[in-house]
């Protein structure tokens, strides 16, 4: 579909942004209302409808629920101004801020921060997936939708391709960026085609600072944020060197997600919590506990005894309950709980981690993660070596024994070859088994 622009009322201003100007209209075949950004052709010099091209081309390119979408465009007529139509948003996020602020008698609390933050780092994470960065992030190019609850990034008009100098339309020796959120190396004279993924992440940080403070940021005030469970990461991400910066929104979204967590069990027995979901969950077979038991390992991912004492009491069907529901946070779990079982351990303790880890193996042997897999079985080689304990070496070889696919064989001869002490050791386990002629044939070389 083309609109023209015959085929849509323009019914007031509702916004400017850089080089264009925004309008309510409604298309007149539907009455449906619309918001139309145009830009003064004949007041323009070749880099600014350059700009105004790229940025429709860079909303074409990204398809995210929270990035605005274009309807359609018309930048080609000699005699009409050049424009592009986008859906009408309720306000931008400015307004909803100061708003929320005058309704509320406070800035956001941080459960609500936390929703539409996660929206931001949404969009964000996914723009540059594709390749490119904002350098304009602040509450006016965010767009409010759904009442109030779904937010969209919108005007990519200083958007810029990573890794290309070929798109890049700033003039040498002069900034992008709205000031107040923009990092110093896009205002710094010279450099702000220099910029990467850290120039947005700065300015998220100065956005989720407005966000729980209500001021606009000028400054990171420390005293501000300090009662904020984001003062870290507002801290880290508004760093003057961007090498201190978070290197990706991912690394921001995993301490923000650590950060949440760890706010549901403050002040909780870890221990007791897990007797008590544990309890909970055989009682009323409730898939979403589970989830509540990896956010828990998840949120004292550094206590030692928590892991030591309580994974192993983890059924094998949980575990595939937890891999089908919750995978990504159940082999992160995993990880942790490989790095807390390292070293020596009583005879007792060396058998509940075999057995969990036969358990944790069985669950994920098709998952085709080589990596976690050559882990696990590294553990047991080694485990049942180092303690001279037999049900460890048994373990392994019933875990071993079920190995015969050609990728399979191939990572446990890797495993062995890598652990000669361990494998010759776990020998006599292993024979006790039926396995593949090369196994066979590789243990009778040790």
């Amino acid at each position: 579909m083309e609109i023209k622009e015959d085929q849509f009322e323009i019914l007031k201003k509702i916004g400017e942004g850089g080089y264009g100007e925004v309008y309510e209209a409604k298309l007149k075949a539907t009455n449906e209302l619309v918001a139309i950004k145009f830009i003064n052709k004949e007041e323009l010099i070749g880099d600014e409808l350059k700009r105004f091209e790229r940025e429709i081309r860079i909303h074409n390119q990204l398809n995210h629920q929270n990035i605005i979408g274009i309807i359609d465009y018309y930048i080609t007529s000699e005699d009409s101004k050049p424009y592009y139509v986008m859906p009408i948003a309720e306000k931008n996020f400015s307004t909803f801020l100061r708003e929320y602020r005058e309704d509320n008698y406070a800035p956001m609390d941080d459960e609500i921060a936390t929703m539409y933050f996660n929206q931001l780092l949404d969009g964000v994470e996914y723009a540059h997936s594709e390749g490119i960065i904002h350098r304009d992030l602040n509450p006016r190019n965010i767009l409010v939708f759904n009442n109030g609850n779904t937010i969209k990034i919108s005007d990519f008009g200083f958007g810029k391709r990573l890794n290309s100098d070929s798109e890049s339309l700033t003039l040498t020796g002069t900034g992008v960026g709205t000031d107040i959120y923009s990092a110093p190396e896009q205002l710094h004279e010279g450099n702000a085609k220099e910029v990467d993924e850290r120039a947005d992440i700065y300015s998220l940080g100065k956005i989720l600072y407005e966000m729980v403070t209500g001021d606009l940021p000028y400054i990171i005030d420390a005293e501000r944020i300090k009662s904020s469970r984001f003062s870290y990461i507002i801290n880290r991400a508004t760093r003057h060197n961007k090498e201190d910066r978070y290197k990706s929104v991912s690394k921001l979204k995993e301490d923000l997600e650590y950060l949440v967590i760890k706010s549901k069990y403050l002040n909780e027995d870890p221990s007791a919590k897990f007797n008590e979901l544990l309890d909970e969950y055989y009682r009323t077979s409730e898939i979403k506990i589970l989830e509540d038991i990896l956010d828990l390992f998840l949120a004292y991912h550094d206590s030692e005894s928590l892991f030591e004492s309580r994974f192993f009491l983890l059924e094998e069907n949980i575990f595939k309950i937890m891999y089908n529901e919750y995978k990504d946070k159940l082999l992160t779990n995993v990880e942790n709980y490989l790095y807390h079982t390292r070293g020596y351990h009583a005879f007792s303790s060396t058998d509940y981690i075999a057995d969990t880890l036969e358990k944790i193996y069985s669950v994920i042997s098709s998952d085709g993660n080589d990596e976690l897999r050559e882990k696990i079985l590294i553990r047991l080689c080694g485990l049942g070596y180092d303690h001279n304990r037999f049900h460890v070496g048994i373990v392994f070889a019933r875990v071993a024994s079920k190995m015969t696919t050609g990728n399979d064989i191939l990572l446990l001869i890797s495993v062995l070859e890598a652990n000669i002490a361990a494998s010759s050791w776990n020998k006599t386990y292993l024979f006790e088994y039926t396995l593949p002629s090369r196994i066979t044939e590789f243990l009778k070389t040790i």
